[in-house]
């Protein structure tokens, strides 16, 4: 079984993501937090195969969770939905290991594309 986690407190705005992983991953099992000091304490005891973190945490910045969910367990794959220019995104997240930069709202495509480069890199 896989399991992802979501980190926003706008459960609305990931529901293609979250159909998209229903669809695409047989046996997944999706964990919602609405603070990123909830979800770091979740990953400290069952660490997820992916988090998708909020650009727009309430608790912290998506950098900060980043940072601290390193010192948690680096292997874990991440995502941030971020309205960020591809130029400022990168800057901002280099060396935190984040697998893709999501648009704030994931739609479909992205979704979908999220979950390819996740399978691709796990064989």
């Amino acid at each position: 079984m896989h399991l992802f986690a979501i980190v926003t407190d706008r459960v609305e705005r990931f529901a293609e993501l979250n159909n998209a992983i229903a669809q695409a991953t047989e046996g997944a099992a999706v964990s919602w937090h609405a603070s990123g000091a909830a979800a770091l304490s979740s990953a400290g005891e069952a660490a997820p195969d992916l988090v998708v973190v909020d650009g727009d945490l309430a608790d912290m910045s998506a950098e900060a969770f980043l940072r601290r969910l390193m010192a948690v367990n680096a292997g874990i794959n991440t995502a941030v939905a971020s309205s960020l220019a591809h130029e400022d995104f990168h800057q901002t997240y280099e060396g935190l290991g984040v697998l893709m930069q999501l648009p704030p709202e994931p739609d479909r495509e992205s979704s979908g594309e999220l979950i390819q480069r996740l399978k691709a890199i796990r064989g």
